[in-house]
């Protein structure tokens, strides 16, 4: 239920999802203990109108005990008819003793480091007063189960 992993907030150390228990449906295999999927976004409207998402998603094996991902920055324009259009850059990442490491080169010593201090939302999001929030939107889809909450910063 909404609680139960309300309670998972904050998980200041990633690799505590290797023990962690998550959602089970009948379609587990028995033995297979599953992938956690966390991710964690920002969306930033730029002084040119533009706005640009930096966020990172994590695939959290925990049979293997690894963790793969990737780092994503995301322009999103508009055309002179008024059409979205969205163009992603990813840069691949592993973690290794609780630290996001990009898996390729990135001469971009500000981007790299960035990605190195990347902090999910999951690692300090707090929800005892969620109550008090305002302008929110809470949604939650039984099926996968995914929950979502947005708000105004």
């Amino acid at each position: 239920n909404f609680n139960k992993t309300l309670s998972l907030y904050p998980t200041k150390n990633i690799e505590d999802f290797y023990d962690k228990e998550g959602f089970r449906d009948e379609e587990f295999e028995k033995g297979d203990k599953g992938t956690w999927i966390i991710h964690s976004k920002m969306i930033i409207e730029t002084n040119n109108s533009n706005m640009e998402s930096r966020g990172m998603v994590l695939y959290i094996n925990r049979n293997t005990r690894t963790t793969k991902g990737n780092f994503v920055v995301r322009e999103i324009t508009e055309d002179s008819k008024g059409y979205s259009h969205s163009k992603d850059t990813k840069y691949p990442v592993k973690m290794e003793h609780n630290r996001i490491i990009p898996t390729k080169p990135i001469a971009d010593d500000k981007l790299r480091k960035e990605i190195e201090d990347f902090k999910f939302f999951v690692q300090y999001g707090d929800f005892k007063d969620i109550n008090d929030y305002k302008d929110g939107d809470i949604s939650y889809n039984p099926n996968v189960p995914s929950y979502s909450a947005k708000y105004q910063l």
